[in-house]
């Protein structure tokens, strides 16, 4: 099967960025954890967002392998933001799930 290389450069760069959030997310769960008073269900939320995120990845690692490619993910650092409010603002605009769980989030 022949695919047009912008459609296989799209779902590479695709692959890279959930590849690349799986690690972010880890990251920040860990960040809350040590940051946040009572942290540990926000930090464990962030954590299956992870999860979600590798399961993003494999689906479009196997459509890349489907239309007779390689998934070619080029890693790059999640960028260092030690301001909570920093991380919440980036996902409340990305992931409207979290947006809805962490404006619940307990009050202690």
């Amino acid at each position: 099967m022949t695919v047009d290389n912008d459609i296989m450069k799209d779902l590479n760069d695709a692959f890279s960025k959930e590849c690349n959030d799986v690690f972010m997310y880890l990251k920040e769960a860990d960040k809350i954890r040590r940051k946040v008073k009572n942290g540990e269900k926000l930090a464990k939320k962030f954590e299956e967002l992870s999860k979600e995120e590798l399961r993003h990845a494999d689906r479009i690692a196997m459509e890349i392998v489907r239309l007779g490619g390689n998934a070619k993910w080029e890693f790059t650092l999640p960028e260092p933001d030690d301001s909570l409010r920093n991380i919440l603002r980036l996902h409340l605009k990305r992931n409207p799930r979290l947006t809805c769980f962490i404006i619940n989030y307990p009050k202690r």
